[in-house]
């Protein structure tokens, strides 16, 4: 039953939609355009939306990542998905047994899918697997041990294939890291900094706090999908709204570069979002 229902949420389960203060507004995306034949003068407005949203990364060339199909400021470890044809928070990849992304929303629906298939898998080679195995050491086998016989081969395939599956997105899951930021890890405007705060920290941000509910297929996972905990910032803290630019002028402040530190954004301006509880001190 829970095999069946963590299949069902994950497949069902829609990502959260990126909160509008990531939205670019229209002053901005002016301010975007005048200053595109300038890439310094262009990577230094972004880095002020940047700042100002606190996003702590940037893409693989340096530059702070924007959608310009979904028309936002990439919060960070969103993605845009070519399949689902919009941005993705927390995307892990497109997967197409699902049919469905798997995102902050599903992550941990994803993992007990995996973990309650291999179980069963386990389950059922060891018990026909060895039943069939006296019955061919005693040669007293039936027409059906063959068939058997090969039920218990494809089950230990599959155990073999969903097990190093499941062993891979543990690893990357006590590491704090998606599949995509396995393939190419995050580029942080400071290099010391990381989404790894710790491996059991890192398992509570995605199965909660409550030991009773890590195997229960119901959402436990913290946060709000476009903002983390990381190694030099591991406490969220909330107090600044969306900005707005008032016209398309980049002023020598603005532009002028320097250390980039998170912004705060208020809780209210996250009510698109469905929120969660934080981290608890004591970890």
């Amino acid at each position: 039953m829970r095999t069946g229902r963590s299949f069902a949420l994950t497949t069902l389960s829609a990502p959260i939609a990126v909160p509008f203060p990531y939205q670019l507004s229209a002053g901005e995306q002016r301010a975007l355009s005048s200053c595109r034949r300038s890439d310094i003068a262009h990577h230094r407005l972004l880095d002020v939306l940047a700042l100002q949203r606190g996003i702590l990364t940037v893409g693989a060339d340096g530059c702070v990542r924007i959608c310009e199909p979904c028309c936002l400021v990439k919060p960070d470890r969103c993605h845009h998905c070519s399949t689902c044809r919009k941005c993705i928070p927390k995307m892990d990849h497109h997967c197409p047994w699902f049919n469905n992304c798997v995102h902050f929303g599903n992550y941990k629906f994803f993992l007990l899918t995996l973990f309650y298939a291999v179980a069963l898998s386990v389950y059922g080679v060891a018990t026909i697997g060895t039943h069939e195995a006296k019955a061919w050491l005693s040669a007293s086998t039936t027409p059906s041990s063959l068939h058997l016989t090969l039920v218990s081969l494809l089950g230990a395939v599959l155990t073999f294939g969903l097990g190093s599956f499941l062993s891979a997105h543990i690893s990357m899951l006590l590491s704090n890291e998606t599949t995509l930021e396995d393939m190419r890890g995050p580029v942080f405007r400071n290099p010391e900094d990381s989404f790894d705060v710790g491996r059991y920290r890192n398992f509570v941000q995605v199965f909660g706090p409550r030991v009773s509910l890590w195997m229960a297929p119901v959402f436990t996972s913290i946060g709000d999908g476009v903002r983390f905990p990381t190694k030099l910032h591991p406490v969220l803290e909330v107090s600044q709204t969306r900005p707005v630019l008032a016209d398309a002028r980049i002023t020598a402040r603005d532009a002028s570069p320097g250390v980039v530190r998170p912004a705060r954004l208020t809780t209210d301006s996250l009510r698109g979002s469905s929120p969660t509880p934080t981290l608890p001190a004591s970890m």
